[in-house]
């Protein structure tokens, strides 16, 4: 084997400058020497060529394991191709890449490599990232910290935050794809994203197929679909530009505006800050602090972590649970207090959390609280539950806390510690699209009911049973095996479920309307 050669036809193969007979050349030393391709692939690797995947279908054929085609009279760079390739690892296919150039291989086969550029900003905050350029399709993997490159990409699941060397950052939502230009473009093909921008890197533009918006020192979220693009500036100010518009539109911070295809014009439409998730960090602020100052027995902030599986229990991790059903669904949303929350989508989203083995109240005392936030009111929707039951078939619960079947209004039920239910309801429709702090307390003689700081329903309870079932469902009812939702009644949340706590103790009706003002009336009496 001649290396030199090799080299040389290795090098003008990585520079894109085989002509026709060059391929060939090289594909027949390929074809006829072992060293040679091992060769050949410790070169592509040193140099990070691995960037072309040969379709799924073609390289198990190749490998073995599947009926192959009928072979043609290029079989043998498909099968020197296939010692190349191992499962679960990019192609390296650089033969097949060289033979398809040469017009030698007659199967259809796919070998695409995206097109990446230089370094344009690192990774911050990240959630359940599936990330893939566009063209071809192939993974990306990603971790926080590492640099991200010019490309095309797609974001088939989770949140990615990215930061810029100007100092802005930008946080995207599945699913979205964007390319990413340079330090100060980004298109928004599709998705949405917020951008925080200090006065340094003023000019940042985010491109939509039907907008362009030039931050001029800001905070503001882009949506971007193929026929509209919506602005929402949260502070300063930014201009859009349109194709059809000659004059652009100064945008001032609380307001918002949706661009269409079709005129091309802005129109003004409702600010809405909480639809954009402008940070995956919890904040270090007074609710927190009061909830875990009154020792709850579980606290489930909605913080979102780099899996985006994980359900936090931030008192002490004692009762850490899952999130479950996310495939094709957005898990995360603005929380409440400008963290995260748990974002559900009733019965289309599928999305719910469960803490497996939790525990219930032994002393018929409990206190259940959360933020909510409701888009619509499915029957049954669900805040917090530990209940089994379904017709006659009844294998206990200590509660169940959501609305009240198809009327929509806030309602608890227990069992006593004699086993019959007892239940309350607000007998009014939980207000939608505004957050709601919820609760109730069982103290051994009465159960209460709140929203919003305020007592809406009593009823007596003798007690609370601690018989039922050893798990949780959060924005769901679970069945039977506990593990997944009641496959007739599951009761999905239709929207966000922020600061989950439960307490083996009654609170106050003081330390209720405490927690509802952020903690401020909680650290006036402890200050006393």
């Amino acid at each position: 084997m001649n290396t030199q050669r090799l080299d040389d036809l290795c090098d003008l193969w990585r520079d894109g400058r085989l002509d026709v007979e060059q391929a060939r050349e090289l594909s027949a030393i390929l074809r006829d020497s072992q060293e040679a391709r091992a060769r050949f692939r410790d070169q592509a690797r040193f140099h990070g060529l691995l960037h072309a995947a040969v379709m799924a279908h073609s390289v198990e054929a190749a490998v073995g394991g599947m009926e192959t085609p009928q072979p043609t009279r290029s079989t043998w760079s498909l099968r020197w191709a296939a010692e190349l390739i191992r499962p679960g690892q990019w192609a390296l296919a650089a033969g097949l890449a060289v033979a398809v150039g040469a017009g030698l291989i007659t199967w259809q086969v796919s070998v695409r490599t995206p097109e990446v550029g230089a370094e344009v900003a690192n990774l911050g905050d990240l959630s359940g990232v599936r990330l893939s350029y566009q063209r071809g399709g192939i993974a990306v993997k990603v971790a926080s910290g590492q640099a991200i490159r010019a490309a095309a990409y797609q974001l088939e699941a989770g949140t990615m935050e990215m930061r810029y060397a100007s100092g802005a950052t930008v946080i995207i939502q599945a699913p979205a794809r964007f390319d990413l230009v340079s330090e100060s473009l980004v298109k928004l093909q599709r998705g949405r994203l917020s951008a925080r921008v200090p006065e340094e890197a003023i000019g940042f533009t985010v491109q939509t197929p039907t907008a362009e918006v030039v931050d001029l020192g800001t905070d503001f979220g882009v949506t971007a679909g193929e026929n509209d693009s919506e602005v929402h500036v949260f502070e300063g100010l930014v201009m859009v530009k349109t194709a059809l518009e000659p004059d652009p539109l100064l945008l001032s911070e609380h307001r918002a505006s949706r661009i269409d295809r079709a005129t091309g014009t802005p129109t003004g439409v409702d600010f809405r800050p909480d639809a954009f998730l402008r940070n995956l960090r919890e904040p270090t602020d007074a609710i927190a602090e009061a909830v875990k100052a009154l020792d709850p027995v579980s606290f489930y902030p909605m913080k979102a972590l780099q899996d985006g599986s994980v359900l936090v229990d931030d008192q002490r991790q004692r009762h850490p649970g899952e999130i479950l059903g996310i495939a094709g669904h957005q898990p995360l949303a603005a929380g409440f207090n400008g963290g995260t929350a748990l974002n559900l989508g009733g019965a289309e989203g599928k999305v719910y959390a469960r803490v497996p083995h939790f525990p219930k109240s032994k002393d018929g005392t409990l206190s259940v609280c959360a933020w909510v936030y409701a888009n619509r009111r499915p029957r049954w929707g669900t805040i917090v539950k530990n209940w089994a039951k379904e017709g006659q078939v009844n294998l206990g619960g200590q509660f169940h806390f959501g609305i009240f079947k198809d009327d929509g209004d806030l309602e608890v039920h227990v069992h006593d510690a004699a086993g019959r239910e007892i239940g309350v309801r607000e007998t009014t429709p939980l207000p939608l699209g505004e957050w709601h702090f919820v609760a109730f307390t069982v103290d051994g003689t009465t159960l209460r009911l709140f929203r919003n700081g305020v007592q809406v329903a009593e009823a007596p309870c003798e007690g609370l049973s601690n018989i039922g079932p050893d798990a949780l469902g959060i924005g769901v009812k679970l069945g039977f095996d506990l593990v997944l939702p009641d496959n007739r009644n599951a009761g999905f949340w239709d929207g966000r479920i922020d600061n989950v706590a439960v307490f083996h103790r009654a609170l106050t009706s003081m330390e209720i309307a405490a927690l509802q003002q952020g903690g401020s009336l909680l650290q006036a009496m402890t200050a006393r």
